[in-house]
């Protein structure tokens, strides 16, 4: 896919100059949530430990639940610039909202991050989820998962008797990247930095109940290993504001 430049996407001298702010005037009304460790203002901090962060559309501030769940702050960990860090063991943030599509309406989810554990690690790592807090099988994310002992991508979408996944078999999803799940009314879809999309049929059953980062729905596992620059929650995007969001993020650590 060709990588767009800066005048491809609108941004000339006087426009946006944050990587958030560049993002928010791309996606406009089809931006429905939105987390960014490059908008430093969103971010509360006990040392370098994330105390808050504030996802910027709605405003709601995504906590951990005690000191130790806490991601650190690194103002040059992802290629130099800005991210969270999330140690793999118990950290996460969250909040008990989902004020974006649910049910079976369609949306997309989208994150920028290092996948920093080895593909031999067994288990799924959750990077941006929401629905249930108790199963899966009303929940929608975007995560990390080890088949045959390489890291895949994967999206998973609750139908409420069963979770189907749509796992990206040919890209090892380890190190930096841009990974995209798309809800759709019938189906569901994971890619990797743009890559051919990987689909399973499912009609999502999405509940209310809270948003993860980091970690599985229930916080108690599927924690996340890495490094992490941006999660976003999108309306379905046409392929022109796809691909220009990509070359977007991609910037981020290329």
């Amino acid at each position: 896919m060709r990588r767009l430049a800066m005048r491809d996407l609108g941004f000339r001298t006087g426009g946006p100059a944050s990587p958030s702010a560049r993002v928010a005037a791309l996606l406009g009304a089809d931006r429905l949530a939105h987390w960014d460790a490059t908008a430093l203002s969103s971010i509360s901090l006990s040392g370098s430990a994330v105390t808050g962060l504030r996802e910027l559309v709605g405003g709601t501030v995504y906590v951990p639940g005690i000191a130790s769940t806490r991601p650190a702050y690194s103002a040059t960990g992802f290629n130099g610039r800005p991210c969270l860090v999330a140690d793999g063991v118990d950290d996460y943030l969250f909040a008990s909202e989902v004020p974006w599509p649910a049910g079976a309406s369609a949306s997309e989810i989208w994150a920028c991050v290092s996948q920093d554990v080895l593909g031999s690690a067994a288990g799924s790592s959750q990077i941006v989820g929401y629905g249930s807090t108790a199963t899966i099988n009303t929940t929608r994310a975007i995560s990390r998962i080890s088949s045959s002992s390489v890291n895949r991508a994967r999206a998973v979408v609750g139908i409420g008797a069963s979770a189907p996944q749509a796992i990206d078999s040919s890209t090892d999803f380890s190190g930096f990247h841009v990974i995209r799940g798309v809800f759709g009314a019938s189906s569901t879809s994971i890619s990797i930095d743009g890559g051919p999309p990987t689909s399973v049929s499912a009609v999502p059953a999405t509940d209310t109940s809270r948003t993860a980062l980091l970690a599985a729905m229930g916080l108690i596992n599927g924690f996340f290993t890495g490094k992490f620059s941006v999660g976003l929650v999108t309306n379905p995007l046409s392929a022109d504001k796809a691909e220009a969001l990509l070359a977007l993020l991609q910037q981020r650590y290329l």
